[in-house]
């Protein structure tokens, strides 16, 4: 039904459009909105209303600007764009224009999209620098080369749209994400946000891949704003909740770098039964979480690279061990890749669910090797915070610098000064919980 009110809605501005023309002996622009059922005398569904402009460079981003606003209410007509989507940018290259629209895009209705696209696509090949009009969501391309003619096959169109959707699922052995791609046929009235979270939840294709999901996971609902897809499952999805580390931080990005795959994604919320959650099992769910190629099989796999183990805190108060791959050719020895997995725990760039025990501000200042005792100075920032955030800061430094180093043990020094524990060794199930 949707598609055919759009097709219908098409055919109506092709019969007949309402025309409000100004002076044409300036440089001007047609640019058409949505006729107001009650005030169309011709029965448009799209009229135009030409806007001069001082030069003619000036007619494109005259264009762009007055499409997302209301000409004057005297016209009876009104912009195609609902009042949250914006431009954000735009680029002309060879005569094809690529307009970068906000996230708010990719949740209309289908006939909303189909009436803005119509509008846009209208406006901007009524200019004579261009042919074909690009349209993308936050930075990622949605759609390509439209022309007027390819919108009237597309509404006119009774089939529906193939895509290819990129899931991620954690490996069997639990190493690792595993990549697999599926072509599936959308329809016009849901979205592809709702088609990537049912295929992840339907489970892997490939026999080297787990559940992405607990047992009985069920979507409620996704929904896409500002670059955040917040998507919302049952109650299976905490209660099945992994018990290691590693298993939870697979399932949990499994999801997370599904979504980030999508047009219009940059982080991805989980909630549960419509709440957000304080932590997983370990992971904290409290704010959105960007994509992590850290933890998928190509990255681990590059022969160029080592994995080094940050030991970070979790939601339980205790240091978790997160597998991070950095290039080797960078750090060719044993203490050298000490000092950079230093710089990756203290630089707090990407914590993955996880906290930094390490005050902000500390910098490392130098890393020394001796009777297989590894001695790493750090600045004055280190002090910050009560006893217990400098014990857990002191250990987060040292669990990671004897994973790289195999060192026996390591002594902390602050600008010079012994750092009150003196040597520390780690003992397991201490410090950190394994996994």
């Amino acid at each position: 039904m949707k598609r055919l009110i759009s097709f219908l809605l098409f055919l109506l501005f092709l019969a007949g459009c309402a025309s409000v023309d100004n002076q044409k002996d300036e440089p001007s622009v047609d640019v058409y909105y949505l006729t107001l059922a009650e005030g169309s005398e011709s029965g448009s569904a799209v009229g135009k209303v030409t806007y001069t402009a001082a030069h003619r460079g000036d007619l494109l981003h005259e264009a762009l600007v007055r499409l997302t606003e209301d000409p004057e209410e005297k016209m009876k007509m009104h912009s195609a764009f609902p009042q949250d989507l914006h431009i954000n940018t735009y680029s002309l290259e060879d005569r094809v224009i690529t307009v970068d629209l906000t996230a708010s895009y990719l949740n209309m209705l289908p006939v909303q999209k189909t009436l803005v696209r119509c509008c846009l696509v209208m406006t901007l090949c009524s200019l004579e620098e261009v042919d074909r009009v690009n349209i993308s969501v936050e930075g990622k391309t949605v759609e390509r080369g439209l022309t007027l003619d390819i919108l009237l096959w597309e509404s006119a169109s009774e089939s529906d749209y193939q895509a290819e959707l990129e899931l991620w699922f954690p490996s069997a052995d639990g190493s690792c994400l595993l990549s697999e791609r599926r072509q599936l046929t959308i329809a016009q009235d849901k979205p592809l946000a709702e088609y990537a979270a049912e295929e992840l939840i339907r489970g892997p294709q490939r026999s080297d891949a787990a559940a992405a999901v607990p047992e009985g996971t069920e979507l409620l609902s996704v929904h896409i704003s500002g670059g955040i897809c917040t998507v919302d499952l049952s109650d299976a999805y905490y209660k099945g909740r992994p018990s290691s580390p590693r298993e939870e931080r697979l399932m949990v990005y499994a999801l997370v770098n599904t979504m980030t795959s999508l047009p219009g994604v940059d982080l991805v919320q989980i909630t549960v039964e419509g709440s957000r959650l304080e932590e997983y099992t370990y992971i904290m769910l409290s704010e959105p979480l960007p994509e992590a190629e850290e933890f998928t099989y190509p990255v681990l796999m590059k022969w160029s690279w080592f994995v080094v183990e940050l030991y970070l805190e979790a939601a339980n108060g205790k240091l978790v061990a997160v597998p991070v791959p950095t290039d080797d050719h960078e750090y060719p020895d044993t203490l050298s890749m000490t000092g950079r997995a230093i710089d990756m725990l203290l630089s707090r760039d990407r914590t993955w669910g996880y906290r930094s025990p390490i005050p902000e501000g500390t910098r490392l200042l130098g890393v020394e090797v001796q009777d297989r005792i590894c001695t790493i100075q750090v600045s004055m920032e280190f002090l910050a915070g009560d006893t217990r955030q400098r014990t857990l800061a002191a250990e987060s430094l040292a669990a990671t610098a004897i994973d790289v180093g195999n060192y026996q043990g390591v002594r902390i020094k602050v600008e010079n000064e012994l750092y009150e524990n003196g040597t520390l060794f780690r003992r397991e199930g201490e410090w950190f919980v394994d996994g």
